[in-house]
């Protein structure tokens, strides 16, 4: 199997409006990361204000600002609340492939999957969970929040505050889709994983 690389001419690319993505193809479209969200409840929303007197043994798992990696999820450290504690505060319970975007500490917006657990899942306020509409590909944000140029400029802006701000645009057409896919394992099959 053969692949061919295709570069874009500058008559195939427009300015995007985003700073750190310059040009993209015409036919991509632009909007915000939380316009990927589901219409539903706390679909695009910092996690929870846990101070260390909720802390407990077992329960329902914290996840913190240290367990996302830049594209991974990181095992480390467990940290529980009550299910007393998750009603009073009303907290955000976290689902396998939610999407977690951490804004504290270097690189600010590296993002990870919720990975698959046991038990329910929260996690701490200095992370956003973004629960995607049907037409997003959790994945793909995830791929996306992992790029470089992405990671400098959120570094560079230093941005911790809240992500309804947050200056991040993609495009979700299913076409942009499935050529980004395409680019990347065309990639892997150039440079190797």
């Amino acid at each position: 199997m053969t692949y061919e690389i295709k570069y874009r001419s500058e008559d195939e690319m427009k300015e995007c409006g985003i700073e750190w993505l310059g040009k993209v193809p015409k036919e991509w479209e632009v909007s915000r990361i939380k316009d990927t969200a589901s219409n539903r409840y706390k679909s695009f929303v910092d996690g929870d204000w846990i101070e260390s007197n909720f802390i407990t043994e077992d329960g329902i798992r914290l996840i913190q600002t240290g367990n996302i990696r830049v594209g991974k999820y990181r095992e480390q450290g467990y940290r529980y609340i009550s299910d007393r504690t998750f009603k009073t505060l009303n907290c955000t319970e976290v689902f396998e492939n939610d999407i977690l975007i951490c804004r504290l500490a270097e690189p600010v917006g590296r993002a990870c999957l919720a990975p698959k657990m046991d038990v329910r899942m929260i996690t701490s306020v200095d992370v956003c969970i973004l629960k995607p509409n049907i037409f997003a590909f959790n994945k793909y944000l995830v791929y996306a929040l992992s790029n470089q140029l992405y990671l400098d400029h959120a570094n560079m802006i230093g941005y911790s505050g809240h992500y309804d701000t947050f200056p991040f645009s993609l495009t979700l057409s299913y076409d942009t889709t499935t050529q980004v896919l395409y680019d990347i394992i065309e990639s892997v099959l150039r440079n190797g994983i």
